[in-house]
């Protein structure tokens, strides 16, 4: 059997502003479908499908700005990540920052 890996990365960046306002945000997806080899064997694992997403947020209001990232492994997170990551969906990192005008 040939070797096959199939790995996408699909990215979408956003921006929006106005006078005092502006949000902008980008959302990326990593996947993977593995397949049995003969160099690496059968592939075991129950998921063949795998996949790492991460949405991200800024928003900028005066001089406040704020920002949240949100990820997600589901079914599973690609091999070699920590399997406390499997069928996870949260928030990850907030960013409250206040941003003195000069």
């Amino acid at each position: 059997m040939k070797k096959l890996l199939i790995f996408l990365v699909f990215q979408i960046s956003i921006s929006l502003s106005a006078q005092e306002y502006s949000i902008n945000g980008n959302f990326t997806s990593f996947s993977q479908y593995y397949v049995d080899d003969k160099k690496t064997w059968d592939f075991t694992e129950e998921d063949r499908f795998r996949s790492n997403n991460y949405l991200k947020l800024n928003s900028q209001i005066d001089k406040f700005t704020f920002g949240l990232q949100i990820e997600g492994y589901a079914p599973q997170a690609i091999l070699n990540y920590s399997p406390s990551f499997d069928e996870q969906i949260g928030a990850a990192t907030f960013l409250p920052i206040i941003k003195m005008k000069n």
